[in-house]
């Protein structure tokens, strides 16, 4: 099983011991072990897959719901997802980790669960609980990939005419704002709305956005990880090892193989600040083109807004040019939304400041509740070969193989190749109730040109998401 590549190095750690009785070993846990993400003091740190994947959407299903009963909201966003953790693959165990930035509110979220009779039920006795400063997949904090000042993160951008509308540049002013400098994201994917078109992004990057988001702006300091693993017995530790509270001991994560820039990374890290140049934009506007927003509906957390463009330098269907050698060129076209199923899937990341990424997605979710009411939000976590920079928010992830849309990306751990996208099927799902039922994917099935250039659709069913496939595959949601 490979390993997720990131750099070597050194971490002191906290672990706090818990003695209470010893976790039921998991069934067959090799069949539910991933990609090796990490060392957890002496513990390997995997990608939870198969059954346990399939287990903790159920789990985190009832967590959702009790929280949302027995909780008072947190005071920073609570992120909690599923891993397998053991020495071997034979002996691993699920875990799932609480994580926030302030220690209180994870700690909080923790115990109302532990506390509650969720975790003895048979199908979750075997899971350890755990809690950290961050979630151990992670280098640094999760942060927002908008920026607000593009000058202050000089990137490469691509120039008019182009292809395909997918992972260009859109910069946002604001409608009664003499900012000179926009908000600055990436274009997703293309909707049409009778004989409009309209490209997504984040609302996050809105001048008017008021949610409280579920990701930092800036990575704060570069704190090393802290974390406690309850239900572990003495004889999980090794001799040298104290078990005074505390303690302190050296974690290496990664591996030894490096992660190796690109040339697009290079050329991204050499461009000097330049003015904002319309002639090099592809799309430049202001807030009041904003035709839907997830600040107007009831799932914010989504993080999405529909811009209406005009713009025919670009083909109006999603269609996506691969790195050079994958698939021997073949252009892709995304014409539904899909899920990850409980395997692991190859997916294509299209960024604004490196391209097309290839990468995977991890098939268990993560869930964020927030201090807001009722505010939860499901993320799925991927890995690209490569990096993602500030400005690289609204980058539309499909599958490799079918080009599937699984989601778009809100946020990642800068430096590591780990991004959070919300995923795609949530967004159209919200996008037929509060937006228009009509609304569609610009695909080449649906579309006829007309004499503006645009196209029209014809009407065609939404069916719902159900439930993750069990197979190795990913599940297409038909359009």
């Amino acid at each position: 099983m490979p390993s997720v590549t990131s750099p070597d190095f050194a971490k002191f750690v906290r672990i706090k011991p818990n003695l209470k009785k010893d976790t039921p070993q998991w069934p067959n846990p090799e069949e539910s072990v991933g990609v090796l993400l990490t060392k957890l003091g002496k513990n390997n740190c995997w990608e939870a897959v198969g059954k346990v994947s399939e287990v903790s959407e159920q789990l985190s299903k009832e967590i959702k719901e009790y929280l949302a009963n027995h909780c008072e909201r947190p005071t920073a966003p609570v992120r909690w997802s599923v891993y397998m953790l053991g020495r071997e693959k034979h002996s691993a165990n699920p875990l799932i980790m609480f994580s926030s930035k302030e220690k209180k509110a994870w700690k909080m979220v923790k115990k109302v669960i532990e506390d509650s009779d969720i975790m003895e039920a048979p199908a979750y006795v075997a899971f350890k609980t755990g809690g950290a400063n961050r979630q151990p997949h992670c280098d640094t904090d999760l942060v927002n990939y908008g920026l607000e000042d593009p000058t202050a993160h000089p990137r490469a951008h691509l120039n008019t005419p182009i292809r395909s509308a997918i992972g260009t540049t859109v910069r946002v002013f604001g409608s009664d704002s003499d900012r000179e400098v926009p908000s600055q994201a990436t274009v997703g994917t293309l909707f049409k709305r009778g004989n409009n078109l309209l490209v997504s992004t984040v609302a996050h990057i809105l001048p008017s956005t008021q949610t409280t988001p579920l990701f930092d702006k800036t990575v704060g300091e570069d704190e090393d990880l802290e974390f406690e693993i309850d239900g572990e017995s003495d004889s999980d530790r090794e001799s040298d090892v104290s078990l005074d509270e505390d303690c302190e001991f050296h974690s290496v994560r990664g591996t030894n193989e490096k992660r190796t820039r690109t040339h697009a990374d290079s050329e991204i890290l050499s461009t000097q600040p330049t003015r904002l140049d319309e002639e090099q934009l592809h799309l430049l506007v202001t807030e009041d083109v904003v035709k839907y927003s997830s600040e107007n509906g009831t799932r914010t957390g989504l993080d999405f807004c529909l811009l209406e463009v005009d713009d025919t330098d670009f083909e109006p269907i999603n269609q996506i040019f691969p790195p050079p050698g994958f698939r021997d060129g073949d252009v892709l076209y995304s014409e539904g939304f899909g899920l990850p199923g409980n395997e692991e899937r190859k997916i294509l990341c299209c960024s604004r400041s490196s391209g097309v990424l290839l990468g995977t997605i991890s098939p268990t979710s993560s869930f964020t509740i927030t201090p807001e009411p009722s505010a939860f939000q499901e993320h799925w976590k991927i890995h690209v070969d490569g990096y993602l920079y500030p400005g690289d928010c609204g980058s539309v992830v499909v599958d490799a193989e079918t080009a599937d849309i699984y989601g778009y990306v809100v946020a990642g751990s800068p430096g590591s190749g780990v991004a959070y996208i919300v995923p795609g099927y949530q967004i159209f799902e919200d996008l037929k109730e509060k937006f228009d039922p009509s609304i569609q994917l610009a695909t080449r099935a649906t579309l006829s040109r007309n004499d503006n250039g645009f196209g029209t659709f014809s009407a065609k069913g939404w069916h719902g998401p159900g439930n993750r496939s069990s197979d190795a595959g990913s599940t297409s949601l038909a359009m």
